[in-house]
């Protein structure tokens, strides 16, 4: 059972250290058990890239590190206490609140780019900490807002670094919201067995999409694949060309055909198994609900299906 991660974010001068203490003093009051995580570890050793990088030693001025190389710094840094802190606790259900995460990285990272550029550098940075490195991604993101002006007077220092860190943290009030709404949402990947019902699959891919969840329609086989009226359908993906570590919700439509074709299929109870035990969801509708039946997912719970 997965559990609770609650991120702060914020530029410097925001005052978002300082709320961040004050939650986690609320909750020792209230006998809440919490763990508490404050980004970067610069006591750690899978910090002394980042050392080196805010020391000057890589250059100057931050620019002289592309983003993509300064984001895997902080990303390894997270990584080490995920596997030596705090993973053991996530995934026994515990409440994680962290001071930065991801999305800082996106951000500071990302104000180094164009508007343009930074669309292909916020997907790559979700794939590597989310899917490649296996980090959760955070249930909530409070984000403490500020004037531009006093972000400024609050974090501009005499020198080139801490002038441009200043700057950064202008880029992140403009930046942040961008990033969560691109990156922060699930991953869904509705699966196409030959006779399923086209409207039960495409109409949730059109309602998704327009709500800005990143959807993949994922045949069982092959590129096109046919509906239960006759229907061919192109596929984003086949089922053997996904991460199942990615799938953070799997959606069954109906179709007798459909449903039984993803029956017949022993990669698709795996890819449930799998999903079901990493915390994340499965959504079956109409016929589907049969199959999750069949694998006892419904025991001791109330379901509709037809037929």
């Amino acid at each position: 059972m997965k559990g609770k991660l609650i991120v702060f974010e914020g530029t410097d001068g925001s005052g978002k250290s300082t709320q961040f203490r004050l939650l986690c003093d609320r909750l020792r009051t209230q006998g809440t058990d919490f763990q508490r995580l404050v980004f970067p570890q610069y006591e750690e050793p899978s910090s002394a890239l980042i050392r080196m990088y805010l020391g000057g030693e890589f250059g100057s001025h931050p620019s002289d590190v592309n983003p993509y190389a300064a984001s895997t710094f902080y990303a390894v840094d997270r990584y080490a206490s995920w596997k030596k802190v705090w993973g053991a606790r996530y995934q026994s259900g515990g409440l994680i609140l962290s001071d930065r995460y991801t999305t800082s990285n996106a951000v500071h990272q990302g104000g180094k780019l164009s508007a343009q550029e930074q669309p292909a550098f916020f997907d790559w940075l979700f794939d590597l900490e989310y899917r490649k490195l296996g980090l959760p991604a955070p249930d909530t993101v409070i984000y403490l807002d500020g004037a531009g002006s006093l972000v400024w007077t609050a974090t501009a220092r005499c020198g080139t670094w801490r002038t441009s860190t200043a700057r950064s943290g202008l880029s992140f009030l403009r930046i942040f919201p961008l990033f969560l709404n691109r990156r922060l949402t699930f991953m869904v990947y509705i699966l196409l067995g030959t006779g399923f019902e086209e409207a039960e699959a495409i109409v949730p891919a059109d309602l998704l999409r327009r709500a800005g969840v990143q959807v993949s329609l994922t045949s069982l086989e092959g590129e096109i694949v046919t509906s239960s009226h006759g229907i061919g359908v192109k596929a984003d993906v086949t089922l053997s060309q996904i991460d199942p570590a990615a799938v953070e919700l799997v959606f069954l439509p109906g179709g007798l055909g459909g449903v039984q074709a993803m029956g017949e299929d022993p990669r698709v109870a795996q890819l449930i198994h799998q999903v079901q035990a990493r915390g994340g969801y499965v959504a079956a509708i109409c016929a589907a609900p049969t199959l999750l039946a069949s694998l006892g997912l419904l025991e001791g719970k109330r379901a509709v299906c037809y037929p």
